[in-house]
């Protein structure tokens, strides 16, 4: 049997710039941040859910929704558009 090394050149300035792209593209998309001004931010199930155990929890519990709708009581637009780019470039868990 043979064995296969698969190695990607410059993965962490790849993957930074994959997660970017991401932010600025609402193609994949598959979840709705929306808080009292009834204003909406598209975003990602794995990207909130990887760095919230709030986010997973809810996620998990709701998994038979598509593309579901998370109200964030108090929140305003400029807030979860902050909220979601954080998620995106930083992981609090480390």
């Amino acid at each position: 049997m043979e064995k296969f090394c698969l190695k990607t050149v410059d993965y962490q300035t790849n993957i930074s710039k994959s997660f970017q792209s991401l932010r600025t593209q609402d193609d994949f998309c598959d979840v709705t941040l929306v808080g009292e001004d009834f204003r909406q931010v598209k975003s990602h199930k794995v990207v909130l859910s990887s760095c919230s155990e709030y986010f997973k929890k809810i996620l998990l519990n709701n998994k038979s929704l598509s593309s579901p709708i998370l109200c964030l009581d108090g929140l305003n637009e400029k807030f979860r558009k902050f909220f979601h780019n954080y998620f995106l470039y930083f992981n609090p868990k480390k």
